[in-house]
């Protein structure tokens, strides 16, 4: 188990899990296994991070004011990660890891 005591949950490219625990334990780059998560929730994280992958412009070569391909998008990925960081911090309570808000 980490010894990270506090998570944080956001996409970045390249790293195929939104999940980051800190620099001070090495452990920057967490995984779902790192964590001890649910199937369910492993498959809705990778899900997440493939629509925001699909969906987010700050890549593109012409990346769109508002930094992703439409509005309706921008939400559904925020409803979505609203609520897979409600899962993931109710699935790592048990550890005694809280996930920053």
């Amino acid at each position: 188990m980490i010894k990270t005591a506090q998570i944080r949950m956001f996409p970045d490219h390249g790293h195929r899990w939104p999940l980051w625990g800190d620099v001070l334990h090495d452990e920057l780059c967490l995984k779902p296994s790192d964590l001890h998560l649910s199937d369910d929730l492993t498959l809705e994280l990778r899900s997440l991070y493939d629509f925001w992958e699909r969906h987010e412009t700050s890549c593109w070569t012409t990346p769109t004011p508002t930094g992703w391909d439409s509005n309706e998008n921008l939400r559904v990925w925020e409803l979505a990660a609203a609520e897979a960081k409600r899962r993931l911090a109710d699935e790592v309570a048990q550890y005694g890891i809280t996930v920053e808000q």
